[in-house]
């Protein structure tokens, strides 16, 4: 029988002595760990968030200086002027503005304007429309008219853009 006490008794020093304080540091240590690990996943999302939106601003400004140099090299080109601007040939226009940079550069809207800003020719997603550019292109589009109109702007070059459409952000180049 002393021998049951004497283990009862080294069983609770034992249990008081060194099992509850290695418990304690091993689950310390693990929330630590734990923690640790959680920081640091978000160090590494907040790191990966900024590289994402420095990607999708390089993709964004490499599509609007596309467009813009689309714009420019459409509007000093000869055959443009004469089947555009001195006469509206609507046949040739479907095969090389609207329909070209719809299919070649995935431009969805193409079209052509009056000095008002009111279109005289719509293409708009591979096919011929009615569609007022204004309408579709909001407010930035309108402003980027008035301001053209007006003579507020360097013409030789395209105003392009950025405008709150109905489709959601819609880049625009007028030449």
């Amino acid at each position: 029988m002393e021998m049951t006490a004497i283990n009862s008794g080294a069983r609770r020093n034992f249990n008081l002595y060194f099992l509850t304080p290695v418990t304690l540091i091993v689950a310390c240590a693990l929330t630590s760990l734990a923690g640790g690990l959680l920081w640091l996943t978000a160090l590494q999302n907040r790191a990966e968030g900024i590289k994402e939106r420095e990607r999708v601003k390089a993709a964004f400004v490499a599509k609007v200086e596309a467009i813009e140099a689309t714009t420019e090299v459409f509007a000093i080109w000869d055959d443009a002027a004469r089947k555009l601007v001195l006469e509206l040939d609507r046949e040739w226009a479907d095969v090389n503005e609207g329909g070209y940079v719809y299919s070649q550069y995935g431009i969805e809207g193409t079209f052509i304007v009056d000095a008002g800003g009111r279109a005289l020719y719509s293409f708009i997603d591979g096919k011929k429309s009615s569609v007022e550019p204004g309408t579709l292109l909001g407010s930035g589009y309108s402003e980027a008219i008035r301001r053209l109109v007006s003579g507020r702007i360097d013409e030789r070059r395209p105003l392009t853009g950025l405008s709150a459409s109905k489709r959601g952000t819609a880049i625009f180049s007028l030449a």
